[in-house]
């Protein structure tokens, strides 16, 4: 029985250590954070997380909050999906500190490097990193990372926050719930071009797979536990 336990967990195990590479925990965030008030609020920034955005005429702002905590660093990377149409977009973000009564203004995004071309293998999608920092922070304060647009660069862009991969077994279950809009904001909109779904067959393959090697390990634990008590009782 316990070569039984021991295979399980080390399949559990070996999947797990295969699939979390690069791995972060997303938020659709699009364009349903349009002011300060509304602003999408995270906790743990230093867990690897994206939030994803979309900038329009009728909503050119999106907020994210945040309290740092005991975290003295913010590690902030700012993307674009690499579409050709957002080749030469440079979306407007800045980061505030309400320490005060009003925000105060610590730092713009300026793009001195040339964009990184990065893939993410869970989703298959592709982006453009613009910027890629880390911002000093004060312990135990607030803040606000807007992004906005002028009236003229107006588009799609992701924020990446965090450097800690820390995925939990229901963050695994869910994420591939979120796929199909991850991959639906980095498509070209009104290009016709489709994204390969060989990578969504196989994620929801591979969750239900997990799903079910969960449930069989926890019915032959049960049984063993169950067994061994009967034994010690009838002995």
């Amino acid at each position: 029985m316990k070569y039984i336990i021991s295979l399980c967990l080390g399949i559990i195990i070996w999947s797990y250590a295969h699939s979390t590479i690069e791995a972060h925990i997303p938020f659709i965030s699009n364009n349903t954070h349009v002011n300060k008030e509304s602003a999408l609020e995270i906790s743990e920034i230093s867990v690897s997380k994206v939030i994803y955005q979309k900038l329009s005429y009728e909503n050119p702002k999106s907020w994210i909050r945040f309290n740092s905590d005991t975290d003295e660093v913010l590690h902030m990377q700012i993307g674009i999906p690499k579409i050709s149409d957002l080749q030469d977009y440079r979306p407007n973000v800045a980061i505030f500190e309400t320490s005060t009564s009003s925000p105060a203004l610590i730092l713009s995004a300026k793009y001195e490097n040339l964009p990184k071309e990065f893939h993410e293998p869970f989703t298959n999608t592709y982006s453009w990193i613009l910027y890629d920092e880390k911002i000093p922070l004060k312990i135990n304060t607030t803040y606000y990372i807007s992004s906005f647009g002028d009236g003229i660069d107006i588009g799609k862009l992701w924020i990446g926050i965090g450097y800690k991969e820390q995925f939990s077994i229901s963050d695994w279950v869910t994420l591939p719930a979120s796929i199909d809009d991850i991959r639906e904001f980095h498509s070209p909109e009104n290009s016709g071009i489709e994204i390969s779904k060989t990578s969504n067959k196989y994620n929801q393959n591979y969750t239900l797979a997990t799903i079910c090697i969960l449930f069989v390990f926890t019915v032959i634990v049960i049984v063993y536990i169950y067994s061994r008590r009967k034994s010690k009782y009838n002995n």
